[in-house]
Parts: C-alpha cells; sequence; structure tokens
C-alpha cells in the first residue's frame, strides 16, 4: 500500500499570507504609547508548538481570527515589536523567525531558526491558546478580543495618534481627549457584546459547530463597529470644532488635526459599512436618570441608502439574540450567512428558510419599493432557491428523469410486446439503451465525485487522528460531517441497485462491522471482497473505499494493538495491486500535474485552462475529477484567479469583484451592509452595488450604466462585458465544474502551451 506523506498546507498557507501581510502592513513605529509595565516576559520553552508571535501577541495558529490579527498588528505598531516568530510543530518546537518565509522548509531545520535568548526579552500581552480564549498574561484573565483595544480609550486610539503626540508636545488639541463619547447605543453594546461572548464561550465549551462560533463572531464585529462608529462620530465632532477655530499658522498642530480627521474619517467609512444596522431610536431605550442623547447629524442628514433584504434580516437577528439569546435564532443566523456567502452546506433547511423568511420579506419589500433592483434581489433569492430545491440545477433530479424515462419506455416496449408491434418494441428497446447509457454516464460521473468525496474524507481523517487541539479536531469533525452529507446527497439521487450504491452500502457495512472489533470481521470480510468484485466495475469508488477502510483499519490495529485486521490489509493491497485501473488513475493524474506544473511554472491560472482545452480536445481521459478539484481548490484558497460560477445568468457571464481587483492590481473595499464592493487604485475608483445597473466611477462620481445588473454571491459579481473593458481580462468557463476563472491573452497563450504538451504526453 502506498504511503501519502500528510503536508500541514493550510499551516504553511497562513503563516506564509501573514508573513507577506506584515512585510507591508505593519510600519516601524506607530505614534501610540507603549507602556512595558503592561506586559510581561514568557519563556520559550513553555509555548505551546505552532504558537505564532505577532507583535505583544502569542497567538495559537489554529485560533486565530482576522480580529485577532488585526488586534495583533495594530500592538506590533505600538510596540515595535515588528518580526512575526512561529514555534514550529515541525521543526521540533524551535522558534523561527518567518517574516521572510517563502516555502515548507522555512519553519524546518533548512529555516531562520530565532534565538530563545530573543523570545525572552521581548514583551507579551496576551495569549491565545490552543482552547480558542484570549488570555490577558499580566493577570491571566479571560479577555474578549473585541475589548482588548477599548473604543473609549482616546489616548491610544490609532486615529488619534498624531493629535496625542501633539498634545504631550504642545499642550494643544486636549479638549478631544475629554469628550463625553459613550451614549446608549455604545452601552446597549457593551452590553450587547458581553451576552454574545458568554454564549459564544458558552457554545464553544458544548462543542458547538464551527459554523455558529464564526456566526457569533461576526455578530460580535458588528456590534463591535456599531460603538466604535459612534465613537468616531464623537470624536470627530469635536476634531471638526478644533479645525475651525484653529490658527492656520501652527503647522503641527493644523497637521496634526488634519490627520485626525482624515483617519477618523476613514474608519468611520469602514465601521459604516460594517456596523450592524439598527435603529437607534425605536429599538434601544433611553437609559433611566440620563439625559436623552443629542443627535449628532443635523436634521435631513440621516443615512437614505436602501439595504438589502438580507443585510436588514441579518442585522434583526444579531438584535433578537443579543436580548434573547436562543438556538433557534442563531440556526437562522447560520443558515442566512451561507445564503449570503453564496455557499450550499444543508440544502433543506436553506431552502425551507428561503421559502419561509427571505422571499417573503424580499417580495413585500419589492411591493412596497417596485424598483429594479429590488425586482433583481428577489430573483436572487428565488434562484437560490431553486438550487437547493430540486430545481433545473439539480443533478440528482436529472437522473430521476432518466429513470423515470427509462422504467415508462420498458412498460411502453411491453405494451408493444402484447400488441405484436414488433418494430415498435424494437424501437423502443434502442431508446431505452440509449437512456441506459445516459443513466450510467450520470452514475459514473456521480461514482467519480463520490470517490473524490471519499479521498477527501480519508485525508481530513488522518489529520483527525494526529490534531492535539480540541477546537482544530472539531473543525475536522464538522468538515468530514460535511463531506458526509455531500456523499449522502449524491448517494440519494441514485437507484438502489446501481453498483455505486453497492459500494457506498458495503462501505458503511464495513465501517460498522470495524467498530465492532472482532465480533464484526466476518461482516467485514464480506464487505471488503464485495467491494473488490466491484473493483473492475467502477474503479473509482471502490478504490477509495478501499483505502479509506485501509486506513481506518490500520490506524485501529495500531490503536488496539492487536493483529485481527492483518489478513483484511493484506487483502486490500491485493485487490489494489490486482486492480491496475484504480492505480493507474492516480499515477496519470500525478503525471498530468507534473506536466502542467513544468510547462505553467508559477502560473496556476494557465495550469487550470491548459488543463480544460486538452479536456475538450480528448475524451475519456477521466481526468475531469482532476479538473474540477484543482479549480475548486484555487478558488477556495483564493488562487488562480478562479472562483464560482454564478448561476441562473441567462447566458451573461460575470467575475466577483475581489477576483477582479486581485487581478487588476486594485484595492478592495467591501460594505458589507450596502452589499457594496469599491475597486479602487489611487484616485481612480468604481463603486459596484449586489442587484443595480449603476455603477459609480471616481474621481468624478460619474454614474455609469451596465449591461445586465451586478450579481452576488458573497460579494458582488459584475458582468463580463464591464470587466473586460475597463480592467482587460475576461471570464473563462471551466465547463462542467462550476467555477471560471479571468484570464488575458498572455494566460491564453501560457494555457495552450499547457495543452500542447498534455497532448503530446498523451500520444
Amino acid at each position: 500500500m502506498r504511503k501519502v506523506r500528510r503536508k500541514r498546507a493550510a499551516v504553511l498557507a497562513i503563516i506564509l499570507v501573514l508573513a507577506g501581510l506584515l512585510a507591508w502592513q505593519i510600519p516601524k513605529r506607530s505614534g501610540a504609547v507603549f507602556n512595558e509595565d503592561d506586559a510581561v516576559h514568557i519563556d520559550p520553552d513553555k509555548i505551546e508548538e505552532a504558537t505564532l508571535i505577532i507583535g505583544t501577541h502569542l497567538i495559537y495558529l489554529g485560533a486565530l481570527t482576522d480580529k485577532l490579527y488585526e488586534t495583533a498588528v495594530q500592538s506590533a505598531e505600538e510596540s515595535g515589536q515588528n518580526t512575526m516568530y512561529y514555534k514550529s510543530e515541525i521543526g521540533e518546537g524551535r522558534w523561527y523567525s518567518i517574516d521572510d518565509a517563502g516555502s515548507i522548509k522555512d519553519i524546518t531545520e533548512k529555516g531562520k531558526e530565532a534565538d530563545k535568548s530573543k523570545i525572552k526579552k521581548l514583551y507579551f500581552t496576551h495569549h491565545t491558546k490552543s482552547d480558542g480564549y484570549t488570555y490577558t498574561l499580566k493577570d491571566d484573565k479571560m479577555v474578549n478580543v473585541y475589548d482588548v483595544n477599548s473604543p473609549y480609550d482616546l489616548e491610544g486610539m490609532k486615529e488619534l495618534s498624531a493629535l496625542a503626540r501633539e498634545k504631550r508636545l504642545s499642550g494643544k488639541g486636549g479638549e478631544v481627549f475629554e469628550a463625553k463619547v459613550t451614549n446608549k447605543t455604545t452601552k446597549w453594546c457593551d452590553a450587547g457584546l458581553d451576552t454574545l461572548n458568554k454564549e459564544y464561550i458558552r457554545l464553544k465549551t458544548a462543542g458547538a459547530d464551527a459554523a455558529w462560533l464564526d456566526m457569533l463572531d461576526k455578530a460580535m464585529g458588528k456590534v463591535d463597529d456599531l460603538r466604535r462608529y459612534e465613537v468616531y462620530k464623537k470624536a470627530e465632532k469635536e476634531v471638526r470644532k478644533l479645525i475651525d477655530a484653529a490658527d492656520g499658522t501652527d503647522e503641527g498642530y493644523v497637521d496634526a488635526l488634519s490627520d485626525a480627521m482624515t483617519q477618523l474619517s476613514d474608519s468611520m467609512t469602514e465601521a459604516d459599512g460594517n456596523m450592524l444596522d439598527i435603529d437607534a431610536k425605536a429599538d434601544i431605550p433611553d437609559i433611566p436618570g440620563e439625559e436623552p442623547d443629542e443627535p449628532d447629524n443635523p436634521e435631513g442628514d440621516e443615512k437614505t441608502y436602501t439595504l438589502t433584504v438580507m443585510a436588514v434580516m441579518e442585522s434583526e437577528f444579531i438584535r433578537q439574540y443579543i436580548e434573547e439569546p436562543k438556538d433557534d435564532i442563531l440556526l437562522n443566523m447560520t443558515t442566512l450567512s451561507y445564503i449570503m456567502e453564496g455557499i450550499s452546506v444543508y440544502p433543506d433547511k436553506e431552502a425551507e428558510f428561503l421559502k419561509e423568511k427571505l422571499i417573503p420579506a424580499a417580495e413585500a419589500a419589492y411591493a412596497a419599493d417596485p424598483t429594479e433592483t429590488r425586482k433583481n434581489e428577489l430573483a436572487y433569492y428565488k434562484n437560490e432557491l431553486s438550487t437547493r430545491d430540486g430545481g433545473p440545477s439539480s443533478a440528482d433530479s436529472r437522473l430521476a428523469g432518466l429513470y423515470d424515462k427509462k422504467e415508462k419506455l420498458q412498460e411502453e416496449r411491453l405494451s408493444a410486446l402484447d400488441e405484436e408491434n414488433l418494430p415498435e418494441a424494437k424501437r423502443l428497446e434502442a431508446l431505452i439503451e440509449v437512456t441506459a447509457r445516459e443513466i450510467q454516464e450520470k452514475e459514473d460521473a456521480i461514482s467519480k465525485e463520490a470517490a473524490s468525496l471519499v479521498k477527501q474524507k480519508t485525508e481530513l481523517e488522518k489529520q483527525l487522528d494526529s490534531e492535539k487541539s480540541d477546537q482544530e479536531k472539531k473543525k475536522l469533525e464538522n468538515e468530514i460531517q460535511k463531506l458526509d452529507n455531500q456523499i449522502a446527497a449524491l448517494d440519494a439521487g441514485v437507484d438502489d441497485g446501481s453498483v455505486s450504491k453497492k459500494i457506498k452500502e458495503m462501505a458503511e457495512t464495513a465501517r460498522e462491522a470495524l467498530e465492532e472489533g472482532e465480533d464484526g470481521i466476518g461482516r467485514l470480510e464480506e464487505a471488503v471482497e464485495g467491494i473488490g468484485a466491484l473493483c473492475g466495475t467502477n474503479p473509482a469508488l471502490a478504490g477509495s473505499s478501499l483505502e479509506n477502510l485501509y486506513e481506518k483499519m490500520a490506524s485501529r490495529k495500531y490503536l488496539d494493538e492487536t493483529k485481527i485486521y492483518d489478513g483484511l490489509l493484506d487483502d486490500i493491497e491485493a485487490i489494489l495491486a490486482e486492480n491496475v485501473s484504480v492505480l493507474n488513475q492516480e499515477l496519470q493524474e500525478e503525471e498530468v500535474v507534473r506536466v502542467m506544473e513544468e510547462t505553467a511554472g508559477k502560473d496556476k491560472t494557465a495550469a487550470i485552462m491548459g488543463l480544460s482545452m486538452f479536456l475538450e480536445q480528448t475524451s475519456g481521459s477521466g481526468l475531469e475529477n482532476l479538473l474540477k478539484g484543482k479549480v475548486k481548490a484555487y478558488a477556495e484558497e483564493e488562487e488562480a484567479y478562479a472562483f464560482a460560477g454564478l448561476s441562473g445568468t441567462a447566458g451573461v457571464r460575470y467575475a466577483p469583484a475581489d477576483v477582479v481587483a486581485a487581478y487588476a492590481s486594485f484595492r478592495y473595499i467591501w460594505n458589507d451592509n450596502r452589499k457594496r464592493a469599491v475597486l479602487a487604485s489611487r484616485k481612480t475608483y468604481y463603486k459596484f452595488t449586489a442587484f443595480d445597473t449603476a455603477v459609480v466611477r471616481g474621481p468624478e462620481e460619474e454614474e455609469e450604466k451596465l449591461t445586465s445588473a451586478a450579481g452576488f454571491k458573497g460579494t458582488v459579481y459584475i458582468p463580463d462585458d464591464y470587466v473586460k473593458e475597463e480592467f482587460g481580462c475576461e471570464v473563462y468557463n471551466i465547463p462542467d465544474t462550476g467555477y471560471c476563472i479571468l484570464i488575458d491573452q498572455d494566460i491564453a497563450d501560457k494555457a495552450a502551451e499547457v495543452c500542447d504538451a498534455l497532448l503530446e504526453k498523451g500520444e
């Protein structure tokens, strides 16, 4: 049996991305004051492996979140500790400097090892451990990461750092730091964050689904953005007063005020786009004994833009959960998040949510505001429902239709024979054969997809056996469960008499027998023999199923220190060796990948396009799953300008704004509340809003019309013709995968070379 060496690709990817980000995101020193008395030194030997050092934070890699990273980066700015270190679990616990990490070897003995004396001299304030919780190192207390940098600490606010420095030098600007920045909204947010954090801890301790915890983290981020927006608004008001009264001859003071105004404005815009949308007057009661808050905005200066139904619904769910935490509300929040992100995890639940909540709300919104944008939004929800509710894009419904067609033809043939109409019976028999071939093709495709999922599951189960962190184990268990759901969904559409169905049933029987230990050996032997007998008929699924069983038995053999599985392990090795088709397919894929990589070099986009072109020119190569697996992986890893395509677009191709930004080297700014993407480069920018045909182009703020309304799937999708005209690339569809890539002429030329190399190799 060929052993597969497990690689920590996810770990490396995160490390390398972080290293790259830190190279340009962390300045040498910010204006904020770092107090060493609030920090401690640590013993490097007592820190668990797989721990990052960013600024004054120790962070277990598996517990890293966006907010935690942002907070740690700010601590690096303030402390001047700009080098990032990593205690490698594959480097025997050594510490490595990874600012320049470029490959896996950089966190092994070949990397840039950091002397422990350097680590001992560093100052640390917080430690996020493998349990996922963050602790203050000074007093070892658990803390909510959203409270690490208090929004009410104006002296420590990075947006006011230049003004704080000016205050220390000249005494000017102190009025801003003395301003009252709390109000009933910020106090409601403080209480809400406390509730959400307590729920997070409760559910995490109970082993809740990672998606629920991610949703609570997102909710905390939205509530935190709301209170920070309120503080920024108060601070900006005070800064504006000082600007109006400032003596223009004091350049240092004026510059500090100008810097504060610019940074506060930028932070307000960012917070406004992602904060909880709530009506403070209607939804937040006044605090007894306190004066009602004065309005910060002049009359008539309220927000006038329209939010999508899903954005309003998300904020309402979060508000409801804060007021009365219930699991069914959190389930709704999580289900909505899947739809908003353009993914499907639990199709039945998502379909029910769309039918009972989103679509009725969107219909009501369209009735009240019958605009084209509202109409497009409603159409989006209906299309999302069709993809989850047995709509035209459902593969298993097409297969079910073929089963029905075959059954009907067989009935008609029998009827023709009863009537002794032999020519008609012969014609129907030919149609039955054609339909049977179609069914076989569909079943084969489903079997290959199932085999791919089984292989993924096997790899995840290997990782599960070796993980140390309970949090990472839980994440892996959730991923395995999702794969099981996908496999079950594929299985549900296949006829009970099909080969793939039989293999899956025998594999399930074998797994159950394996749990019975010695009592299940007989059933296990029968299942292995049965799957082996079908290896030649369906090599992909049979082979992956046997490999999965092999890994499970091998693991059980060593864990239980037993020899009862030795004979079966030998049998599986013999079956796989005898069925060359199983092994040859894997070897063929490895050879194809080698040719792709050698020809395309680092251009993964060209490699994918070249393989796609090769498959269009050949047939029966069996590489369709390789192509789909590669492009799907690249899309998930945000590589190769690959992305999931939109469905239900009537032939119009679209590209997601973030991928277009990556291709064109534009800055991508996302406004979650408005479902708006801004692509900016110097003074040039474009504003695209989901479901809208208008695009605002700057710096002139000119409004242009798209030929088709912008789409949505986790972000705004831009019509291909506009992408081609403005950004110099176009959408290339990867057939039968559901994915696309962005290409230009250079990529297409390189892809042609890849295709030619594959064709030459296949001759």
